[in-house]
């Protein structure tokens, strides 16, 4: 899993490690596993407008096998793409509209299992915070 907490100060994205120590912000911020690469992207978002911005969980394949991605806001579930079998390199995405910016925000990936319940192969999470320094 990566984690990170996003602060956005005069326009520029930093991200804070676990350990507090800073650092670049990817945008998207990524974490690969065997099965897939899951990513979650921040766009439409900048100081001087109200702090919202769309928030997009996607998923590349990196074997053949049927995933789905999902976005979650502060524990609660925004959606998620349905079950796709994918090649791979083939992408899915699943976009959470125009929402307020601060919070704990996470993309999960799930590999389908048709003999056993799904299992969680990606895990991104952003805690976002919006300062003005």
């Amino acid at each position: 899993m990566v984690a990170a907490t996003l602060s956005i100060a005069a326009g520029a994205w930093v991200a804070f490690g676990t350990s507090g120590t800073a650092f670049a912000f990817a945008n998207p911020l990524c974490a690969s596993s065997a099965y897939a690469q899951t990513c979650l992207r921040i766009s439409g978002y900048s100081l001087g407008t109200p702090s919202y911005g769309t928030f997009t969980a996607s998923a590349a394949a990196r074997i053949p096998e049927t995933i789905q991605t999902c976005i979650n806001y502060n524990g609660a579930s925004l959606g998620c793409t349905g079950f796709r079998a994918l090649s791979p390199g083939q992408t899915i995405a699943f976009a959470a509209g125009r929402f307020g910016i601060a919070g704990a925000w996470c993309a999960n990936t799930w590999l389908f299992n048709p003999h056993a319940a799904t299992t969680e192969v990606g895990h991104v999470c952003i805690n976002v915070t919006t300062t003005i320094e």
